[in-house]
């Protein structure tokens, strides 16, 4: 039996959220699936629990309707959306999408907390850190890919 294009698009979806929910586990971050953070939320994480994740995985971007959507979905929390990019399959190259006010939030605060001495060590891609005991640390790349594709 063939599967309805809806099927195809809830699979592909699906795949996406458990790819971006064991990658965040990768980094520490403590990924639930929807259903056990707010009803909204396609993932939510425990350790970040002021963030509401909408994950898309479509051939075309959809921006402007994927963030109404995600705010419509987080209540009070930062909507951000995790978005696939077309033909890349590494979740940590995926591209995520907030509105700048968060962004200039989140920037704030991460200049309140990272000593400027410190900053070399978080300077380069993000894909060498990871949320461990309350701060970020730098990971060994051996082990950043392990159990993600």
């Amino acid at each position: 039996m063939v599967a309805s294009i809806g099927q195809g698009a809830r699979r592909k979806g699906a795949a996406f959220q458990n790819q971006i929910r064991s990658y965040l586990a990768l980094m520490g971050f403590d990924p639930m699936a929807r259903g056990t953070g707010d009803a909204g939320d396609d993932i939510a994480c425990r350790v970040l629990p002021w963030f509401s994740f909408e994950l898309k995985n479509h051939a075309r971007p959809a921006l402007p309707a994927w963030m109404s959507q995600a705010t419509a979905a987080a209540g009070r929390k930062i909507p951000v959306v995790i978005w696939k990019r077309y033909g890349v399959t590494k979740p940590e190259r995926q591209w995520v999408t907030l509105e700048l006010a968060e962004f200039a939030r989140l920037c704030n605060l991460l200049a309140r907390c990272v000593d400027p001495r410190d900053w070399e060590a978080l300077a380069g891609p993000l894909e060498g850190l990871r949320l461990v005991g309350g701060g970020p640390h730098v990971v060994p790349s051996g082990e950043l890919d392990a159990g993600v594709e």
